[in-house]
């Protein structure tokens, strides 16, 4: 059974180029020789060849090309009149098997013993070339055939995560612009609250120019504890004023509990006002970055200043 192998399509190009550089006229041994090699070679093979290295388009043209060169070998007194084309398209088929049998190069005749020599290839032939497995052979034909539509994936795989990164930067950048603009920071000012009476001794452990968040300690009057130590101190909703130096801030509750109280101020802190409280911490304050964590990024804020 022929196989349109590369050592077939070489020796044809090879055959061509010797045969038909000679002034004399060509050889007509060369000629027969050419003619054996065009007929024992299968398309289907030849197609398989050219599609491994992405050029199945060519196909056509070497095909076209070895029929007229057969028709030639076939009539050597035509000779004289081949195509004007005919050295140009020579030189052009034998550019196009040249690259699709170059990747399959890998076979040296001086090294190869004969009983492990190809079948395809016959005895005192130099062997040139080897032909892949069918089924890598199928993979490369297909890998080339969509090379175009697989470059567009790729591109537009890349633009999907630059998109996806550029947006986690903008959604980053803008909860750090928050965070600055409303001043949340994390602190440990003293301050002391004044709620229906009592007072409420604690510290600021978190301040934005819109509220805080309270810690507080014991009561300062003992006689003023409440019934049951789990009550809540302070109601959510109560207003209340706070403490912090020379500083009276009027507030109002959030959540109530006796571990912390979220409060939200009346007015708003200036950007002054603010640091002026923050002056007052026992420790260096400091931007509250806590929602910019992953497991932050979920949670909603209690709406005062994340």
């Amino acid at each position: 059974m022929a196989y349109a192998d590369c050592d077939q399509l070489m020796s044809v190009i090879d055959l061509a180029q010797d045969t038909f550089s000679v002034e004399t006229g060509p050889d007509q041994n060369r000629l027969t020789e050419i003619n054996k090699l065009i007929r024992s070679i299968n398309n289907d093979d030849m197609l398989a060849i050219l599609r491994q290295s992405g050029q199945a388009h060519s196909f056509g043209s070497v095909r076209h090309f070895l029929t007229v060169l057969m028709f030639i070998a076939d009539r050597p007194q035509e000779e004289l009149n081949r195509p004007v084309t005919f050295d140009q398209d020579l030189a052009k088929t034998a550019t196009v098997l040249h690259e699709a049998c170059r990747g399959q190069t890998d076979l040296n005749a001086a090294t190869t013993p004969d009983h492990s020599r190809p079948a395809s290839i016959r005895p005192g032939q130099t062997a040139r070339w080897r032909r892949l497995p069918r089924w890598v052979a199928d993979i490369e034909a297909e890998i080339a055939e969509h090379r175009n539509q697989l470059r567009l994936l790729g591109v537009a795989m890349l633009g999907l995560v630059l998109a996806v990164l550029f947006a986690i930067a903008v959604h980053i950048a803008l909860k750090v612009f928050r965070i600055v603009h409303r001043g949340r920071s994390i602190c440990d000012v003293p301050m002391h609250a004044h709620v229906l009476g009592r007072r409420i001794d604690g510290r600021i452990t978190n301040i934005s120019r819109r509220g805080c968040t309270i810690v507080p300690a014991m009561l300062a009057e003992s006689d003023d504890e409440l019934d049951g130590g789990d009550t809540a101190l302070i109601a959510r909703g109560t207003y209340f004023n706070i403490k912090v130096g020379d500083y009276t801030l009027n507030a109002r509750t959030l959540t109530e509990g006796n571990d912390f109280y979220q409060v939200i101020f009346s007015t708003p802190l200036s950007q002054k006002k603010r640091r002026e409280v923050l002056h007052n911490s026992l420790r260096p304050a400091r931007y509250d970055l806590s929602s910019l964590h992953w497991y932050n990024i979920r949670r909603r804020s209690f709406g005062i200043g994340s």
